[in-house]
């Protein structure tokens, strides 16, 4: 802000309103100060054109040269423009007073009362809300004179029949580590949680801190122990709602005990498409002694199918020519170190009369799984192969059709995953190009289709064509072909085949060469 300044002739002002702060909050204490060039010059000050005077929370001081005005326990009405006049110079400038904030749900001011408490430190506001129910649900603001800030609270009901549902997917394992070395504890549950979940070690809850950290994905959640100590050892427990899941962890002091071999990058998820090969690997914290690979429950041996290396640190396993039935989840496993991944094999496209296999994995074998078409329910039979080993399944449709095509899906419980299989149109494709013609001689043109059978539609531009003394039509195997009868200038344009929504041109109708199309041309005969 610039500062209005004038000069008399004997005095000056040397420094004006000097710290003047651009804002002060109610309640705080503010001091403006100005310089003059001479000293014992009285001089006043004044607020919006009213004359101050000193009082309980107004200080007006002179000390030779220096005069300040020291207003106290600042008020919204002590805002306004602060002016200095002595002897002929004159100084101002606006003061703002930011109001100390108060609180607004949904529009309407709160008051300090049950539920709410509203606390002041300094320039900090603090609202604390009791016992959240759904009504507190909304837009809490948080406002002062010229400026606020807001935030959305969303209370959840019905807590508890929520999480009386929940069940334990996957549980705990049990985890030795040698001191000082990290130790991680997993679990998944059936749905995500409204509120916290509690861990426990020995009893004692786990509180989030440097040395024990948690972390949630979805319906996975983790305890992490970053540094292991003497204390650290005993059952932990994992609680949410009614449901619980309970491993040990045991330390091993490093100055007795060799450090136990522990995944140090696991094995990730992969897709491959079919009759390709697919990598998985991980890495070990140590040179593994003994690697053993499992799909699901089997365990899994050296062959032309499985490749399976070993280098220092890390092991890996190759699975060659994938088929649907290779999809699942598989295992690497050296002593007490495993880790897990999800192999999924994505179907290459499909004719008629051929068959397809759609594969899921589960985290557990399981009875009750369903496969559908749509909301349909498939059942086994000539058309449906359906098969289960440990947690994969398999479901093989027969003989395609081109009804076959649609979502399918495997069901079981409240989880489920979904397919598409499409069936691959037939095409059409000119095998080669038509050399020049002369006029009054036969043309024969081709197309080649994906498969023998299929009838096709021959036209010239938008026209049909039909068989008869100009045109013949014929079909050898998977190969048309449309016989044009003494060619004539009249005859040049586009001929295209059709089959079903397929269509392919072969002539353009010009004399002139086209990249895209292949051009007849006729010649007429010569003149003597």
């Amino acid at each position: 802000r610039k500062m209005k300044e004038n000069t008399a002739v004997n005095v000056e002002m040397i420094r004006p309103l000097l710290k003047f702060p651009p804002k002060a909050h109610e309640t705080e204490t503010v001091t403006l100060e100005v310089e003059l060039s001479q000293a014992d010059v009285e001089g006043s000050w004044t607020r919006d054109g009213a004359k101050l005077k000193s009082g309980a929370t107004c200080r007006i001081t002179a000390l030779a040269k220096k005069h300040a005005l020291t207003l106290s326990n600042l008020k919204r009405e002590d805002a306004g423009t602060i002016a200095f006049q002595a002897d002929g110079v004159h100084t101002s400038g606006k003061l703002i007073v930011t109001g100390k904030g108060y609180f607004l749900l949904n529009d309407v001011e709160l008051k300090p009362g049950k539920n709410f408490s509203i606390h002041s430190l300094g320039r900090k506001r603090t609202l604390v809300i009791s016992k959240c129910t759904p009504d507190d649900t909304g837009t809490y603001i948080c406002r002062t004179t010229d400026d606020n800030t807001s935030a959305k609270l969303t209370v959840h009901g019905k807590y508890y029949s929520c999480h009386e549902s929940i069940s334990i997917v996957r549980e705990l394992s049990s985890v030795e580590v040698t001191e000082p070395f990290a130790a991680v504890f997993e679990v998944e549950i059936s749905m995500e949680l409204v509120k916290p979940p509690v861990w426990t070690l020995n009893g004692v809850a786990v509180q989030e801190s440097a040395d024990a950290e948690m972390e949630k994905e979805g319906t996975m959640h983790r305890l992490t122990f970053k540094k292991t100590k003497e204390s650290m050892t005993g059952p932990v427990q994992f609680t949410a709602g009614k449901s619980k899941s309970l491993a040990n962890l045991i330390r091993y002091c490093s100055s007795h005990l060799e450090r136990p071999l522990e995944i140090a990058e696991p094995m990730k998820d992969v897709k491959a498409k079919e009759k390709s090969s697919a990598i998985l690997s991980c890495k070990f914290s140590a040179s593994p002694k003994d690697v053993k690979w499992f799909k699901g429950q089997e365990p899994l041996a050296a062959s032309d199918k499985y490749n399976m290396k070993q280098d220092a640190t890390r092991a890996q396993l190759t699975i060659q020519k994938l088929t649907g039935e290779d999809s699942g989840e598989y295992r690497c496993q050296s002593g007490p170190a495993e880790t897990k991944g999800t192999l999924t094999v994505e179907g290459t496209d499909r004719k008629e009369g051929e068959s397809v296999t759609l594969s899921c994995a589960l985290s557990k074998p399981a009875a009750n799984v369903q496969w559908k078409k749509g909301s349909e329910i498939l059942e086994g039979g000539e058309k449906y192969e359906m098969k289960q080993k440990d947690t994969c399944l398999e479901l093989q449709i027969k003989d395609l059709k081109v009804e076959d095509s649609g979502d399918y899906s495997c069901v079981c419980g409240d989880q489920k995953t979904s397919a598409t299989v499409k069936k691959t149109s037939d095409y059409v494709v000119f095998p080669k190009r038509i050399p020049l013609a002369d006029e009054g001689v036969s043309v024969t043109l081709q197309c080649e289709l994906s498969k023998p059978g299929v009838p096709v539609e021959w036209k010239k531009g938008t026209q049909v064509l039909k068989s008869g003394e100009k045109y013949q039509m014929k079909q050898k195997a998977s190969v048309n072909e449309l016989l044009i009868n003494k060619v004539v200038p009249e005859d040049i344009g586009d001929y295209s085949c059709v089959c079903g929504d397929q269509k392919t041109t072969q002539f353009h109708n010009s004399f002139q060469p086209s990249p895209q199309f292949c051009t007849l041309t006729i010649r007429s005969p010569a003149k003597s």
